[in-house]
């Protein structure tokens, strides 16, 4: 805060609300295209399918689609009751800027991004979870730095398999470790057999390597159906994912 800014409540309110949450994970990437969205939301299908009780957050406000991967219905408001209760969907408590924006493209620039996360972390009537995962946009602006500043989200950077998305995926990983934020670490998504080029990088740049989803054609068919997401080979990489995850927590 600058000299003569006036404070926000708002910031206050949720800094001492998410403080509260026991796990929460921000799915970011410095590339757009690596599948950051289908991966935070079939994740959280798939902890919800295992008995955890989970939220999740869309944060991509210029190109929502968490609602698309979950199989949300979005053309009916939440409910309110002190606050914005996120709708129960596949077992997943979800909230999205989508419910409001009736899924038109939104123009907004700096201040405005930022005000919109903070409303949305201030309003959204979370329930008790075990995780609450924000789906975060691609790149390094300002909602990154709201939701670093606003609540103590650890990172799981998410990276394509090759050399282009890397290069810009480093570049978060940096920002991460420059300013002492909390990591989990990076997992690579459409990954493929014998390509350890992503790994390599990881261990170079001394950043934990978590595991890797493969690259799965039929991955719409997991969309809005957990069931799906557990008989497929899918669930075996999600499982060792997620025990990767609980060893770093």
């Amino acid at each position: 805060m600058t000299l003569n800014e006036p404070l926000d409540p708002r910031k206050v309110f949720v800094k001492k609300k998410y403080s509260k949450f026991p796990v929460i994970l921000a799915f970011a990437s410095g590339k757009g295209g690596v599948g950051k969205s289908t991966l935070s939301g079939l994740f959280s299908l798939y902890l919800a399918k295992k008995g955890y009780k989970v939220g999740l957050m869309d944060l991509d406000l210029y190109g929502p689609s968490s609602h698309v991967i979950l199989g949300a219905e979005t053309k009916t408001l939440p409910e309110e009751e002190k606050g914005v209760i996120p709708p129960l969907t596949n077992g997943v408590h979800f909230i999205s800027v989508v419910f409001y924006s009736e899924n038109k493209p939104l123009v907004m620039r700096g201040r405005d991004i930022s005000d919109a996360v903070l409303e949305l972390l201030t309003i959204t009537n979370w329930p008790a979870l075990d995780y609450l995962i924000f789906d975060m946009p691609p790149g390094m602006g300002d909602v990154l730095l709201s939701v670093t500043e606003l609540t103590p989200a650890q990172y799981l950077v998410v990276s394509g398999p090759s050399k282009i998305a890397m290069e810009s995926v480093e570049k978060l990983i940096e920002f991460l470790k420059d300013q002492s934020l909390p990591y989990i670490g990076l997992v690579e998504n459409m990954a493929h057999e014998g390509n350890e080029f992503v790994k390599m990088r990881c261990d170079k740049m001394k950043f934990p390597y978590i595991g890797r989803i493969s690259f799965y054609p039929e991955i719409e068919e997991f969309y809005g159906n957990p069931s799906k997401i557990i008989s497929s080979h899918i669930k075996d990489e999600f499982d060792r994912l997620f025990e990767n995850l609980k060893n770093r927590e």
